[in-house]
């Protein structure tokens, strides 16, 4: 659908206007689950959900690692480096976030790190991993979230 935006390969948004109380989504083949509650559906159709106005609809690929950063005032602000992970389903598929300093283009001579994010489902726990010694600001893995326990 025109009206929704697809948020990299994991995520798809799905706007609402004023007025409107119910919103058809178009969701890939698939299992994906809403942001909010884990709830699982599956995809390679339209769904229909109601929304409240407060709420954009949010759906997360299944077996996603989603990691999330805390209100911050600006991007330079050390409380948008403090990431809670949310593990949908299984978590299986890991993501890996890049660490520059936000101002140079040092990082295209090495001047970054990388940040492997991962979930062991048997284990129950996650693990962030940093390669690199770049001097820049780092995340911080604060807490982890589990919804849409498979």
């Amino acid at each position: 659908m025109d009206d929704q935006w697809c948020i990299g390969d994991r995520l798809i948004a799905a706007p609402v206007v004023a007025g409107q109380t119910r919103r058809p989504i178009a969701l890939p083949s698939g299992r994906w689950h809403d942001f909010y509650t884990g709830e699982e559906v599956t995809g390679g159709g339209t769904l229909e959900v109601e929304v409240p106005l407060e709420r954009v609809p949010l759906y997360v690929r299944a077996d996603s690692l989603l990691p999330l950063a805390g209100p911050a005032l600006h991007a330079d602000d050390p409380a948008a480096r403090r990431l809670t992970v949310r593990v949908y389903g299984t978590g299986a598929n890991g993501i890996d976030l890049i660490e520059d300093d936000g101002v140079s283009y040092d990082y295209e001579t090495g001047g970054l790190n990388r940040l492997w994010i991962r979930w062991d489902a048997t284990a129950g726990r996650g693990t962030a991993e940093r390669q690199g010694t770049a001097r820049v600001p780092e995340y911080e893995v604060v807490g982890w979230e589990r919804l849409g326990l498979a």
